[in-house]
């Protein structure tokens, strides 16, 4: 089984569980109240959506509040899930989404970024299944949104932590080294100062 046929069945679980179903068993229970306890503690938000223009959202999981909103604020509509985008991601989010849509595709995944309440900037992963009708008309879009801003913070940082490493071996390095960039000097290196008779970096560049 692919992880898109994983990630479908895991989807359409939980929402059946969440309001699929008119049972209302011991059973059914449990396993609805353990489904929302695990997606609750857990950085993962769960969505759906109508498949309209202006994303009107039908559910999303309660721990959507770790971004400062509650469920019913989204629902209702008081509250659009496109306002939550960082405004200069917008149009690539809306654009990649609509093409993808017109594509036929099953699934949409993107990274992008979101606005807190308060106002910082969270990174998300959002893989978004496509279901559509028998004539292939979109009906609704299950969404699971990933808050991944500590792993992006992370890869920042051990990026950041290489380009200072390879810093340090260059500006030790014996051999001068000059980096250039459409014809203007970006970078030079300790000993290539030297070797060109200036006394500081901003004498060359």
């Amino acid at each position: 089984m692919s992880s898109f046929q994983h990630l479908s069945l895991g989807i359409n679980r939980y929402f059946w569980l969440q309001f699929g179903t008119s049972r209302s068993g011991k059973g059914l229970k449990r396993s609805k109240k353990k489904g929302n306890l695990i997606i609750e503690k857990s950085p993962v938000i769960l969505l759906q959506w109508r498949g309209e223009e202006n994303w009107s959202v039908e559910y999303v999981s309660q721990n959507i509040t770790r971004f400062g909103y509650t469920p019913d604020e989204l629902v209702s509509g008081k509250v659009s899930f496109s306002s939550l985008v960082y405004p200069d991601d917008l149009n690539t989010v809306v654009e990649e989404r609509q093409r993808q849509s017109l594509e036929s595709a099953d699934m949409i995944r993107q990274k992008y970024r979101v606005l807190n309440r308060d106002g910082r900037v969270c990174w998300v992963d959002d893989q978004t299944i496509i279901n559509r009708d028998e004539e292939g008309c979109i009906t609704y879009y299950q969404t699971i949104l990933i808050d991944i801003s500590k792993k992006k913070k992370r890869m920042e940082k051990n990026l950041q932590d290489r380009e200072d490493q390879y810093r340090r071996l260059i500006d030790s390095s014996f051999d001068g080294i000059l980096i250039h960039q459409d014809g203007l000097i970006v970078y030079v290196n300790e000993t290539a100062i030297r070797y060109i008779g200036a006394s500081s970096l901003t004498e060359v560049i």
